[in-house]
C-alpha cells in the first residue's frame, strides 16, 4: 500500500514545484511591463535584445541635482555584456519579484552603471544606483532619451545585480567593493 501512495504524492510535488518555479519566474504580468517599463513596446525591446553593453557612469556636476538625464553623467567606455550575463540580467529583470513597489526612498539615485539593451534600431537603458538601490528605464539610446518609469526598487534583486557588474568590470575596484546586501 505505501507504493501507490509515493506513486501519487511524487508526481503532485514534482507539478507544486514547477508552479512554484514558473510563478517566481513566469512571464511578465502587465503591472511590471507598465510600472518598470513604460510600454509593452519597451518591454519587447529589452527582450528581444541581441547587444547588450555596460559602461560606468559618474556625475558631470554634483550640483546638478537632475540624475534622471543620463547627459548629466560621463560614460565610461561601453563594455560587451557576455551573453551568459545578459540571459541572466534579462530573467531577473523581467521578475515582478525582483522589485519593491511600495517604497518611496527620500534619495537621488547616483547612477554607478548603466545597461544598453538593444533590437534592431531600438534600444533600452537601464542605469542602476547601488547606493539606494533604484533603477530606470529609458526609452531611446542616447543622452536625451527619458524615463519611462518611477524608479523601482530592486532591493530583492541587488545581490544578483552586483554579482552580474562585478562580472562585467573585473578590474573596476569600486564596483569590485559593491556588497551584495545593503
Amino acid at each position: 500500500m505505501k507504493k501507490p501512495r509515493l506513486i501519487i504524492v511524487l508526481p503532485v510535488a514534482i507539478l507544486a514545484v514547477g508552479v512554484y518555479v514558473y510563478i517566481l519566474n513566469g512571464p511578465a504580468n502587465e503591472e511590471l511591463v507598465s510600472k518598470a517599463f513604460g510600454s509593452r513596446q519597451i518591454f519587447d525591446t529589452f527582450i528581444a535584445s541581441q547587444q547588450v553593453t555596460a559602461q560606468r557612469l559618474h556625475w558631470r556636476d554634483r550640483n546638478e541635482m537632475s540624475a534622471d538625464v543620463l547627459s548629466n553623467y560621463k560614460r565610461g567606455p561601453s563594455v560587451a555584456v557576455p551573453a551568459s550575463q545578459a540571459r541572466r540580467l534579462k530573467r531577473v529583470m523581467q521578475r515582478s519579484s525582483s522589485y519593491q513597489w511600495s517604497i518611496h526612498k527620500a534619495c537621488i539615485p547616483d547612477y554607478g552603471v548603466l545597461f544598453t539593451f538593444r533590437s534592431g534600431d531600438r534600444a533600452v537603458q537601464v542605469p542602476l544606483c547601488f547606493n539606494c538601490n533604484m533603477l530606470d528605464i529609458f526609452d531611446g539610446g542616447d543622452d536625451k532619451a527619458r524615463p519611462v518609469n518611477s524608479l523601482p526598487d530592486f532591493d530583492p534583486m541587488r545581490s544578483e545585480l552586483v554579482a552580474i557588474v562585478k562580472r562585467v568590470f573585473p578590474d573596476d575596484g569600486e564596483i569590485q567593493d559593491l556588497e551584495s546586501r545593503r
